[in-house]
């Protein structure tokens, strides 16, 4: 789970960046994603800004607007520009925000989104996406560039984040993470960072990371090496491949491989050097007499700034290496500093022949061998000996993670292990719709995501930015599937009998596409209970495939963002006091009777009646009334584990261990029984029992005097036992008089309510009531103390919670007051359900009339301002149905003396479901914010949550 963190930031006051760019340099590659905010405070007519990636102008930039489009547009396909307009200010009236997210994609098309509040001639906002064209360069610095003489004053933030597990740990939690990626084979923690450009395991010809396969010049042959196989070359033999920008180490890289052979002089081993043609970048090679005469048995490393040799690096090994022995050898290149390891260890002692000033080495045009030079475009120069595990990396290894290649000796292999997810796809099993659902996928082929296994959930698929299609449901009798791609982020809403939106955000779905997507899950009445991912081609996949969960109405947010309130509208997770405790386990729930009558207000386990039980006043409305003579209730079909058990009972006498045996719940062989039998447990008065095991787990010799009590029977993992809660205090629980506790999960084949379930019915009835009965399965706690607080929450102080779903006429909405002015971005979540009538939410800012808000559609169009000047008017539109779920994201921006610009992201469900962007203008350049307003344009009841965040870049 990792944050973005704010790495830079810079303050520029009347500056022209056209002739003076900001830049931010030393980033850390690929492995990283970048988000850049820039603020405009100009106070005059100001100009435009142009990002650029590393600032090199060959490397061309490939512009698509494409938001909501599934076409391109204004490619670039020559070297003429490689910079994209991200925001401008042409009056001084408009505020400007950019956020720009850049991707970390080594080696692929590199794609960068960003939302640009700009005023132009026609005062629109966009948001848009593109791609960086150079696939082989790693962001190593932004730019920004006037695009004109204008002075400028603005701020500029820079965060960064790893690439993979991007979600924040308060909101999202890991469920499972399916990897079949390339792993080191032995201290993969320290080794997993490196990114090989190039990796040889010379059991064959095979380039294990890329497309640069090997071509067997002559008979090598490969036999049995340091780790699997290698090749054995014989003084006449070599390996090649192409020149590639893989081979091209440049400022940065490194280089290893184990040798094995004998002294021998100046023999190429690994070497990307043609010697006959002034093409010379670099080389492993033997010691040379030319050197020193003694250096036939060293390894020598050689590097070429020009190609000629005249500027060169050329060091040899202080220590023997061409000793009939396996040994490990790594040379890194960082930036003018040459360092050489020998068996996991740097050689301080290396004897430097040549050693000019470089900083970068020669890119050569020269074929990478293996066992040889090249002379003239063929191999010469050969090596007679072994060679094994040849990594060829951009990266600077550390001393660390070279030692750990060496591993003690024994080696590192990186290997994979490639799955066809078309025969082998992954089943994610989940636990229905209490909980949003995110898959995110860096896998290198294209995939299928659909939801649980039976034919006729079909899924409707439409591409819904910014298009208002209508919802065309699927009949057909068969699964459809959601396409995902790499670098792909799928988040699936929990909306149990309602269409289930899901939206897709990825980085490439083809060459030149870049998608934000919406879709349907069309089946309402179907909870979720498995995600399957599959391919459907035959080829196998390397990556890795990620499922997190997240309760219901909570936000996603990133390390600057803070919650300055939250307002519930009803009740929408259903718990009273809306106890998030509780919440957080809603997805284990899998039976709640609540004692109103007969049905199961959780799953779909209805109780059959028996002898006309009744239900009277209880803990929490009413319950169930047991006559201890032949009433009981039932459900054949409950199947579950029982892993959580929590009900309220009530006695109108003393329970004690001399009290009849009662059954207050039995699941076919198993019971929960008050009152005593001597059989196993002498002194019982809460028992758990197995008939057919004469397992028995019970609390002895206490009293339960008359009146409502608490009982919790909770499966204790670690010790392979239930423990038992009597009114919030855990008991002291003992075995049968036979010493064997209740050691198995109790799994349920029926249930009956006020009797045991492995007697003929009404033999140990139950004479009482009882109330808000749930059943958990797979409900497990990290430690006793969070299973104490989850009991606590449910005692709450001997009132008790209830699972009670309401609504709320909305109409009077609800104001967040007392804001910190404009030192902030605030970003207003919304996630709301309608009880049936379809909704309209609006949003105000203050409230004093005249500062009216002037509501257009200008993501992707250029719509002119058309500012009502009389009253307030509301950002609205916002539409909450009981089929179609709403969940907006609104950002209002800073803009103290300005029009203010705000971003609505939308699932705007009306009579055409569809899923878009808004934008516009709050019209009052002169107030600053100090109340935000939601409410509903009419009195129809509605239930969900508002949360409002401060995003401080600004304070």
């Amino acid at each position: 789970m990792k944050e973005w963190t704010l790495v830079q930031n810079q303050s520029i006051s009347s500056q022209d960046i056209s002739t003076t760019p900001v830049v931010f340099n030393n980033l850390q590659g690929d492995s990283y994603d970048y988000r850049l905010y820039i603020y405009e405070t100009a106070d005059t007519l100001a100009g435009s800004i142009l990002i650029t990636l590393n600032g090199d102008t060959s490397t061309n930039y490939r512009r698509y607007f494409i938001r909501g489009l599934g076409s391109t547009s204004e490619a670039f396909t020559t070297d003429s520009t490689d910079e994209l307009f991200v925001t401008g200010v042409r009056s001084a009236d408009y505020s400007s925000l950019s956020m720009i997210d850049i991707t970390g994609s080594s080696g692929a098309e590199r794609s960068i989104k960003f939302f640009a509040s700009a005023y132009f001639i026609d005062t629109t906002i966009s948001e848009n996406s593109c791609f960086w064209k150079n696939t082989a360069d790693e962001v190593t610095s932004i730019e920004l560039r006037g695009y004109d003489t204008s002075t400028l004053s603005f701020d500029a933030y820079l965060f960064q984040r790893p690439k993979t597990g991007v979600y924040n740990a308060e909101d999202w939690q890991i469920v499972e993470r399916v990897e079949f990626d390339w792993k080191w084979s032995a201290n993969t923690d320290i080794l997993n960072s490196i990114t090989p450009t190039a990796y040889y395991q010379l059991s064959g010809l095979t380039d294990l990371l890329g497309s640069n396969d090997l071509t067997n010049n002559g008979t090598a042959t490969f036999v049995s090496g340091h780790i699997g196989n290698c090749v054995n070359v014989d003084g006449s033999q070599a390996l090649t491949a192409s020149d590639d920008t893989a081979f091209d180490l440049a400022t940065t890289g490194t280089v290893a491989c184990w040798i094995y052979g004998a002294s021998q002089d100046n023999m190429g081993i690994v070497t990307k050097w043609d010697y006959g043609t002034a093409n010379r970048s670099w080389a492993i090679t033997s010691g040379w007499t030319g050197n020193r005469a003694g250096d036939t048995d060293k390894i020598r490393i050689t590097l070429s700034s020009d190609g000629a040799f005249t500027t060169a690096k050329d060091y040899t090994t202080s220590v023997t290496c061409l000793n009939s022995a396996w040994n490990h050898i790594a040379f890194t290149w960082s930036s003018g500093t040459l360092k050489i390891y020998v068996n996991g260890t740097e050689d301080t002692s290396v004897n430097k022949d040549i050693d000019s000033a470089f900083s970068s080495i020669y890119n050569g045009t020269g074929a990478f061998t293996i066992g040889a030079y090249q002379a003239s475009g063929s191999p010469a120069t050969y090596f007679t000996g072994k060679i094994d595990e040849v990594l060829v990396t951009k990266d600077v290894l550390t001393a660390t993670e070279i030692s750990n290649l060496y591993n003690s000796g024994t080696g590192s292999q990186l290997t994979s292990t490639p799955r066809n997810l078309n025969t082998d796809p992954i089943d994610f099993l989940v636990q229905g719709d209490d909980e949003e659902y995110l898959i995110e996928s860096y896998v290198d082929n294209d995939l299928l995501v659909r939801f649980n296994s039976d034919s006729g959930t079909n899924y409707v698929e439409q591409l819904l930015y910014n298009n208002a299609g209508t919802l065309t449901a699927s009949t057909s009798s068969t699964d459809t599937s959601i396409q995902i791609a790499t670098d792909t982020k799928l988040l699936i809403n929990a909306k149990t009998g309602q269409y289930r939106p899901c939206l897709l955000s990825t980085g490439q779905t083809s060459a030149n596409q870049q998608t934000e997507a919406g879709y349907w899950w069309a089946n309402s009445s179907d909870a979720m209970n498995k995600i399957t991912v599959s391919d459907g081609t035959s080829q196998n996949s390397t990556g890795t495939i990620t499922l997190y969960k997240r309760t219901k109405f909570k936000s996603s947010i990133d390390a600057h963002e803070k919650l300055i309130e939250e307002y519930r509208i009803g009740n929408p997770n259903g718990w009273t006091d809306n106890n998030t405790t509780l919440t957080a386990q809603n997805s284990y729930l899998e039976a709640y009777w609540q004692g109103e009558d007969t049905s199961d207000s959780k799953g779909s386990y209805t109780l059959t009646n028996h002898g006309s039980a009744t239900f009277t006043t209880g803990k929490n409305n009413n319950a169930f009334t047991l006559n201890g003579s032949d009433q009981y209730l039932s459900n054949s079909s409950f199947d579950k584990y029982v892993d959580f058990l929590s009900c309220w009972f009530y006695t109108s006498s003393t329970i004690n261990n001399s009290s009849t045996l009662q059954g207050l719940i039995g699941f076919g062989n198993s019971n929960i029984a008050l009152g005593s039998s001597t059989a196993y447990l002498t002194g019982e008065v809460i028992a758990i029992n197995d008939k057919n095991s004469t397992d028995r787990t019970g609390v002895l010799n206490i009293t339960i005097n008359s009146g409502w009590h608490h009982l919790v029977i909770a499966w204790d993992s670690t010790n392979s036992q239930y423990v038992v809660y009597l009114n919030n205090s855990k008991q002291t629980v003992s075995p049968s008089t036979d010493n064997s506790t209740h050691t198995g999960r109790i799994l349920s084949s029926g249930i009956r309510i006020g009797d045991f379930s492995d007697y003929p019915p009404n033999t140990y009835t139950y004479n009482g009531k009882i109330d808000e009965l749930c059943i958990y399965e797979g409900l497990s706690f990290t430690s006793e103390t969070n299973r104490d607080a989850f009991v606590d929450a449910l005692y709450k102080n001997g009132d008790g919670r209830f699972y009670k779903s309401e609504t709320q006429n909305f109409s009077a909405g609800y104001t967040f007051r007392n804001l910190p002015q404009d030192d902030c971005i605030y970003k207003a979540v919304i996630e709301a359900v309608a009880d049936s009538t379809a909704e309209d939410l609006e949003l105000t800012i203050n409230s004093d009339g005249g500062s009216n808000y002037v509501h257009q559609e200008l993501v992707g169009t250029s719509t002119t301002a058309s500012a009502s000047t009389s009253t307030d008017t509301s950002f609205g539109n916002m539409k909450v149905d009981a089929t179609y779920p709403l969940s907006t994201e609104i950002y209002i921006f800073p803009a103290t003396g300005k029009y203010r610009p705000m971003l609505q992201k939308i699932e705007d469900y009306s009579t055409n479901p569809y899923i878009k962007l808004n934008a516009g203008w709050w019209l009052n350049n002169s107030d600053s914010i100090d109340e935000i307003k939601l409410f509903t344009s009419s009195s129809d009841a509605i239930s969900g949550s508002i949360k409002l965040y401060k995003i401080g870049l600004l304070s």
